[in-house]
């Protein structure tokens, strides 16, 4: 070890912004230091390595210390580097409509499924957040994959969004009965036939 200089004794320097402090208030979880630090003076500087651009740490790390600790925040999606690029931490973009990312990982963006199937918004963090529209249905593919559509015509929905990852059929209106529209919601929307 290093002697102490201008009477600070030496200690292993902490990560700044990785749980650190300014003033009382925690900054945020966006970096990580490789490696110790011998800090022999209150001058010496540590610099910490900021994560790819959106990335986070663990809200429970405090002092992260490999590029490995920095992952997407909930409701976004990890976006490798382009071939080629000097980038080699990747970033995060949030989770367009239609798809989710519980976070804290490196992994792109799940989309919910295919056609009407949706999230009320950007950013959404577990499957529970997509949805079925009302006055739709949607049938399951042999790999699970749920694809969404408007009721056909003479069939109605539900009348309200059925949210998860469910099976919604769209009910068949009685004999002698039909719907003026696709995407019905009600047993109201079937008419009698003239």
């Amino acid at each position: 070890m290093a002697r102490s200089r201008q009477g600070f004794a030496p200690h292993l320097a902490q990560p700044q912004g990785a749980g650190a402090s300014h003033g009382g208030v925690p900054t945020a979880q966006t970096t990580y230091r490789a490696g110790d630090t011998l800090v022999t003076a209150a001058s010496d500087a540590v610099t910490c390595t900021p994560c790819g651009n959106g990335m986070v740490t663990l809200p429970n790390v405090t002092r992260a210390t490999t590029p490995d600790a920095c992952v997407v925040p909930p409701g976004y999606g990890w976006v490798a580097p382009a071939a080629g690029s000097t980038d080699t931490k990747g970033s995060a973009t949030q989770c367009p409509a239609g798809s989710y990312n519980p976070g804290y990982n490196r992994e792109g963006c799940v989309k919910c499924g295919n056609g009407t199937i949706t999230t009320d918004g950007l950013g959404a963090t577990d499957a529970d957040q997509c949805f079925t529209p009302a006055g739709h249905g949607n049938t399951r593919d042999a790999d699970g994959v749920l694809t969404g559509f408007a009721c056909p015509l003479d069939t109605y929905g539900r009348g309200n969004k059925t949210y998860g990852l469910v099976d919604v059929e769209c009910t068949k209106c009685l004999d002698n009965t039909h719907t003026s529209a696709a995407g019905s919601m009600e047993q109201t929307s079937c008419l009698t036939n003239a």
